[in-house]
């Protein structure tokens, strides 16, 4: 027989106790009546008086009690079986209850956990300020909702989303504390994968397939938030844009596959030769761009020329030795990015004419 039942039948027990009393009470009466007088009547009136009062008075008492211990129930059924985990702590921080659904999240048994304090449950990624912030939370607005990580029985650690919330006394005191949890490992676990192909995503947007450096798109919106903080701060700012000399000779001659190498391999070679602070892209075909913050045309013809030489003194896996021509123009605060990266264009043109293997600073 379970609790709610045994209660139910207690009470029935009582309710004939007190049937039983008002038939000898009216059996009493019926006596009283062989002999009836106005004294028998009155003494009659007032022990039937205070007979009733003493039985309305156990009744109601028990009533009460009957009604809370079936709250009491109620109240344990339904979180026995909440599909969330609950803790209920005294006013002593001592777990006093767990639900099934407690022990399925965190593996510990009722047993294990009832009449211990729920810092079994830490995990060692929160601070102190952390959990004093959430006691004042609770205190003062008498619950707290976020997200706090747990450990379970066997070590590992886990994300929760948790409601707390505090009963108080009538003086205003916490009596108890009622929390409810739920495990949404899984669902980080979706966010995070989410961010990742969204992340993934982008960079897949914005970098060039064969060479992985910045593409175009990436590059010109660099390119357009560099100009503003030039304009900004009045800081100088450098293009170069730089040709493979002769490639197409290298398509023709070695095929495909081996020009598709040597874009990757003066990628390669670029990439490791700039500096943390500029921007490195593939403008298209053979074609490549470098802009330099904070760079001066003066300044970008050394870093230019440091580059011819690498290039100069590196031999290719496949084709040996390549060149390459370089055009440079500085951004001047009339010009529009158009215009600018024209200046550089008309430059590198220049270095092709006059020979190739080449720097050109763009003259007005």
């Amino acid at each position: 027989m379970g609790d709610l039942d045994k209660t139910i039948a207690i009470s029935k027990s009582k309710l004939a106790l007190f049937i039983t009393a008002l038939l000898l009470i009216f059996s009493i009466i019926l006596f009283a009546q062989s002999f009836i007088t106005f004294e028998g009547v009155i003494l009659l009136f007032l022990f039937l008086l205070f007979t009733l009062a003493y039985i309305a008075l156990h009744l109601g008492s028990s009533l009460r009690g009957y009604q809370k211990r079936l709250t009491a129930l109620l109240q344990k059924k339904i979180f026995d079986n909440l599909p969330n985990g609950v803790t209920i702590t005294d006013s002593t921080g001592t777990i006093t209850y767990v639900n099934p659904c407690f022990e399925q999240i965190t593996g510990f048994s009722k047993h294990e956990v009832i009449g211990q304090n729920p810092s079994i449950l830490k995990s060692g990624y929160h601070d102190n300020a952390f959990y004093t912030t959430m006691w004042n939370k609770l205190q003062q607005e008498g619950f707290f909702v976020g997200e706090i990580w747990n450990r379970k029985k066997d070590g590992s650690v886990y994300p929760e989303k948790i409601q707390i919330s505090a009963v108080f006394d009538v003086e205003g005191e916490i009596e108890y504390i009622i929390a409810i949890f739920s495990d949404i490992t899984v669902e980080k676990d979706r966010l995070q994968k989410l961010k990742n192909d969204k992340r993934e995503l982008e960079t897949k947007a914005s970098m060039d397939n064969l060479t992985g450096l910045y593409n175009r798109r990436k590059f010109n919106d660099i390119f357009h938030r560099e100009i503003q903080i030039s304009n900004r701060y009045f800081s100088h700012l450098s293009l170069l844009l730089i040709d493979i000399d002769f490639f197409k000779k290298i398509n023709d001659g070695y095929g495909h596959n081996i020009g598709d190498g040597v874009l990757k391999e003066f990628a390669a070679l670029l990439k490791n030769s700039v500096r943390k602070t500029d921007t490195l892209a593939r403008w298209g075909g053979e074609e490549f761009v470098l802009l330099l913050p904070k760079t001066n045309k003066s300044l970008a013809y050394i870093l230019a020329s440091k580059l011819l030489e690498r290039l100069r003194e590196h031999r290719f896996d496949t084709v040996g030795r390549v060149t390459a021509s370089i055009g440079i123009s500085q951004y001047d605060k009339f010009d529009t990015p158009a215009q600018f990266i024209d200046k550089a264009d008309k430059a590198l043109y220049d270095s092709k004419q006059n020979g190739r293997d080449r720097i050109t600073l763009y003259q007005e």
